[in-house]
């Protein structure tokens, strides 16, 4: 009896944690180098110097003279040319097709960028932004290409690339100017990272799916009125007829293909031979904190260090670190702000970067609007870096005292009309009414 009373009693006084937007009460407002409120209640204060530029930020980079600041965003990218001056004066490059990331050329005088579903990659006059070369992945029978990453090879003699619509690793031999080869690889390659010595490629295949066009659509009739099949299912998997139509499968969600590295050898660097390959994350419909994982582990960025290489499994919060050599699991790094959150997701690591030493990672945690720190080798968390809404991408200076952050939505839009038209002093004055923004934060 009192036994069975001890248990009632330790049941009626269990701790109970709530959480609760920060906020509470108070209504969102931007505050320029002050604490934001969003409109989902977070608070949003970013750290150190701050650099804005046209709508949805999608990464950085640094020019190799450590002073220019390229921020590519929609409809081009804006250039900072020296951004440790006290008001750094800025260029916008508008540009009809998107570039979505780049890399700078030795010189410092020509920038690699890709063009997104224009199906092409670019060389640029660095300075002024005007074409020097442009080579299309839509040749030899292939269409509607979407170059989404890159890289250049060691000896800029060629530049990798990852083709998300057709899911092929492309080869382009920038002596000739055109493209020399496509590679298979995964289900929605999104991100591309080189070893140092340029002998291997890494290939972070984001999809579950594998998609494909409809055959058979018409201006008369563009297309299916409501879904062929549904998922998880045979229809799913191998295709059907439905609404006039013969549909593709989607395929099955868990072969090596989706959300996966796949590794390639650069022995004959024209020809990228895989070597390699590994699923990432937890496995859909496997067992999870939270029961059975609806998704899967979405792998989103990669990044080469020494032996290691690391993946960001932006569904899982998660960092995996595998071997070079042999693609061998050595570590997954969790992401959790407290413990009582541990079983839900939501933190989002994608863009990551990290110090010569190999002691400090630095990962974007774009769900919770902040950079974790980490020691790559134990996978403890040093500290959390606030920064603006929805991190994008990072990038250390050489000296490795600052670190720039793009981040998608800058601070937020704040009120908008006649009556909260921004006044000149405002920093975000002439930008759109949401604009990106670049974090440079001393360490």
């Amino acid at each position: 009896m009192v036994a069975l009373f001890a248990l009632s009693l330790a049941a009626v006084t269990e701790t109970r944690v709530v959480f609760r937007a920060p906020a509470e009460q108070e209504y969102a407002i931007v505050r320029p180098g002050g604490t934001t409120i969003l409109p989902n209640g977070r608070f949003l204060s970013p750290k150190g110097k701050r650099l804005y530029g046209l709508s949805n930020a999608w990464s950085t980079h640094l020019h190799p003279d450590q002073k220019r600041i390229y921020l590519f965003h929609d409809g081009g990218y804006t250039t900072y040319p020296d951004w440790t001056a006290a008001k750094p004066i800025r260029t916008t490059v508008q540009r009809r097709d998107p570039a979505y990331c780049a890399a700078f050329f030795k010189d410092g005088k020509r920038m690699m960028i890709s063009l997104g579903e224009d199906g092409a990659i670019q060389i640029v006059n660095a300075e002024t932004g005007a074409e020097i070369l442009t080579m299309s992945a839509n040749v030899d029978g292939a269409k509607l290409s979407y170059v989404n990453d890159l890289v250049l090879s060691p000896g800029e003699k060629f530049c990798y690339a990852v083709d998300v619509a057709n899911q092929d690793l492309l080869t382009f031999d920038l002596e000739l100017g055109k493209l020399v080869s496509r590679t298979k690889a995964g289900r929605e390659p999104y991100a591309i990272a080189m070893n140092r010595d340029g002998t291997r490629l890494f290939v972070a295949n984001i999809g579950l799916f594998d998609y494909s066009l409809i055959p058979g659509m018409t201006a008369q009739n563009p297309g299916l009125q409501v879904p062929a099949f549904a998922f998880p299912s045979k229809e799913a998997e191998e295709g059907v007829e439905d609404q006039g139509f013969k549909v593709p499968g989607l395929g099955k969600a868990d072969v090596p293909d989706a959300h996966s590295i796949f590794a390639y050898n650069l022995r004959q660097p024209s020809a990228p031979r895989k070597v390699g390959e590994v699923k990432t994350g937890v496995m859909i419909h496997s067992l999870a904190d939270n029961g059975k994982a609806v998704g899967g582990s979405a792998p989103c960025a990669v990044l080469v260090k020494d032996q290691m290489l690391f993946v960001s499994n932006s569904n899982n919060d998660t960092v995996q670190v595998f071997e070079t050599s042999n693609l061998k699991l050595m570590r997954t790094i969790k992401f959790a702000p407290v413990k009582e959150l541990a079983r839900y997701r939501g933190i989002i690591p994608s863009s990551m970067t990290i110090n010569r030493r190999g002691d400090r990672l630095f990962v974007c945690e774009s769900g919770i609007n902040a950079v974790a720190v980490i020691d790559p080798r134990s996978g403890r968390f040093l500290y959390h870096i606030p920064t603006g809404w929805w991190p994008t991408s990072l990038q250390l200076t050489q000296d490795e005292r600052k670190l720039l952050i793009s981040t998608q939505k800058g601070i937020g839009r704040g009120p908008r009309g006649e009556k909260h038209q921004r006044p000149a002093d405002d920093e975000r004055f002439g930008f759109p009414d949401m604009p990106s923004m670049v974090d440079i934060v001393t360490l």
